[in-house]
C-alpha cells in the first residue's frame, strides 16, 4: 500500500504512535520544569569550597533551573577573585553555604 494511505513512513513506524511519544515527552518535561521549590534569593551572601580554599560571593541569579534547589545552578559574583579569574562563577545549590 501507499505510505500516504496507511499513515506509515518508509520504516514502518506509525506516525500517530510517534506523535504520542513526543507529546508525552514534552508533557513530562513541562511538569519537571514547572516544579515549584524555593531557590536561593538574589543578594544572598554565600561561601563554597574550591580545592583547598573557600570562596566568598553574592548570588546574582539562577543560571540554570534544576529539579530542586540543590541541583539548580546559580551565578555568583566573587568578592575575593584574583586577576585572571572570572568575576562571576557558577555553582550548584548543593555546593553553596549561606554566610553571615
Amino acid at each position: 500500500m501507499d505510505a500516504a494511505k496507511t499513515g506509515r513512513k518508509k520504516f514502518g513506524c506509525d506516525l500517530k504512535m510517534v506523535f504520542g511519544w513526543m507529546q508525552e515527552f514534552h508533557r513530562s518535561r513541562g511538569n519537571l520544569m514547572n516544579a515549584t521549590f524555593e531557590t536561593i534569593p538574589v543578594g544572598t551572601k554565600v561561601t563554597w569550597h574550591y580545592r583547598s580554599a573557600i570562596g566568598h560571593g553574592t548570588v546574582k541569579g539562577v543560571h540554570e533551573r534544576g529539579t530542586n534547589a540543590d541541583n539548580t545552578m546559580y551565578s555568583i559574583t566573587q568578592h575575593d577573585h584574583h586577576p585572571g579569574e572570572p568575576a562571576i562563577v557558577v555553582h550548584s545549590g548543593k555546593a553553596l553555604t549561606r554566610s553571615a
